[in-house]
């Protein structure tokens, strides 16, 4: 008994390393990646592989592109995938698709917008509201971004590129937007990750060093110190 639950115990110390350091590879690897945001490993009632998010903001980097969009605050930008799920966003740029809706990247803006001929740039304000630029120099208002905040946003499911709504984020919140409000658009930046690189290096390396130790008490477990620990538990 005792022996097995020697090895069983450093299996599950190897197992919950090697997944913090796959964890926290991932955090370097992604530190430059728009609005990426930090995760740390954790285990609960024994499980392993499952994951925390830290949501807090990243820092709003200048963008020489007046396309790109970003939040100053709490929330996300709400569009839609083909499928018509709603889907969440910390980052914008805009464009329009082949049918003329206003979307960024793959996924459309939320409300559905139909651009009207002649646009040739937008306008965003600090409030959401999108304004159409004609050649002419001349402004039309074409929608209004939409933006929700939830309980939980922790909890929302990400796959990469995008959030999607949980149960277990909670209701959508809408946040009001304006000049008063602590949410703001900002055209011409993009947030960037959240990711500490000293912090994230510091940990990889405490990481690292936890494994080798792991496997150098399981490399000094010889055939002959394991059969003595064997002999042993069957005494106890």
């Amino acid at each position: 008994m005792l022996y097995a639950g020697i090895i069983s115990d450093l299996q599950d110390q190897a197992e919950k390393a090697f997944f913090d350091l796959e964890t926290v590879t991932k955090n370097i690897n992604n530190a430059s990646t728009p609005s990426y945001k930090t995760e740390r490993s954790f285990s609960f009632d024994e499980t392993l592989g499952q994951v925390q998010r830290n949501m807090e903001a990243g820092k709003l980097l200048m963008s020489d592109n007046p396309n790109d969009v970003s939040l100053e605050g709490k929330g996300f930008f709400v569009l839609n995938d083909a499928k018509g799920e709603t889907v969440l966003t910390r980052n914008l740029t805009l464009s329009q698709d082949k049918d003329g809706n206003l979307v960024s990247g793959d996924y459309i803006i939320c409300p559905k917008t139909q651009m009207p001929k002649g646009i040739t740039g937008y306008e965003i304000e600090t409030n959401g509201e999108i304004l159409g630029k004609k050649s002419d120099g001349t402004k039309i208002p074409l929608t209004k971004l939409n933006v929700w905040n939830y309980p939980s946003a922790e909890k929302l499911d990400y796959d990469g590129f995008v959030y999607r709504p949980t149960e277990t984020a909670g209701k959508p919140l809408i946040v009001c937007l304006g000049l008063l409000e602590q949410t703001k658009v900002r055209q011409k930046t993009q947030e960037s990750s959240n990711v500490q690189i000293p912090l994230e290096y510091s940990k990889f390396t405490e990481t690292r060093d936890r494994i080798t130790t792991i496997s150098r008490i399981n490399q000094l477990l010889s055939s002959s110190e394991k059969e003595y620990i064997r002999n042993l538990s069957s005494l106890i």
